[in-house]
């Protein structure tokens, strides 16, 4: 075993609570340098039939704090407009806060930009359908989510079709999987 199986077979020890069918991705995306938050390989029950996972950078002492003070804005400007107390005191606390959550938007983008990067080479050669198609859905502070198209429109479909779409997304996510272990492991040890 060389140096880059062993690596891989730690991870996986890492992802271990990791949902089955995603843990590959989940495993491959950290190594090729695209921290992921949360996944999940897809419910047809319970939340989204699509396997997705979030992705954002790595939590840090700074960006925790400056995401506290964005939520403690907008609470303080929250209670001021509900007390109807203040209200130029609480639009400039808005206006901070917004300030703060851009500046956390455009830190997470920037993984997001790294994965959108793999996922055009990934596509670069490979003929999908629309709603099979891996695509980066942004929302909150800019957490990115690597989900199959259909995945966002889920509601338009039957449960039937949900359950045979489910298992055509989880095959796309489990060849871009297959398709970043390939590209990490070839890469310089």
């Amino acid at each position: 075993m060389n140096g880059k199986q062993k690596m891989w077979k730690e991870m996986q020890g890492k992802y271990k609570d990791t949902d089955e069918r995603i843990r590959d991705t989940v495993t491959a995306l950290n190594l090729s340098g695209i921290n992921t938050t949360a996944s999940c390989e897809g419910h047809i029950d319970d939340g989204v039939a699509a396997p997705w996972v979030d992705i954002a950078v790595e939590m840090t002492e700074g960006l925790a704090n400056l995401s506290k003070k964005a939520d403690d804005l907008q609470e303080s400007a929250d209670h001021l407009f509900e007390e109807m107390q203040n209200y130029h005191e609480a639009r400039r606390l808005l206006s901070e806060y917004e300030t703060i959550k851009d500046q956390i938007w455009y830190v997470n983008l920037q993984e997001t930009v790294e994965l959108g990067n793999l996922l055009e080479e990934f596509y670069a050669k490979r003929a999908v359908k629309f709603r099979i198609k891996l695509v980066i859905n942004v929302y909150g502070r800019g957490v990115g989510r690597l989900i199959s198209q259909g995945g966002l429109y889920q509601e338009a479909f039957t449960k039937e079709m949900q359950a045979k779409y489910l298992e055509e997304y989880r095959q796309e996510m489990r060849e871009f999987g297959l398709f970043l272990k390939g590209k990490w492991i070839i890469g310089t040890e």
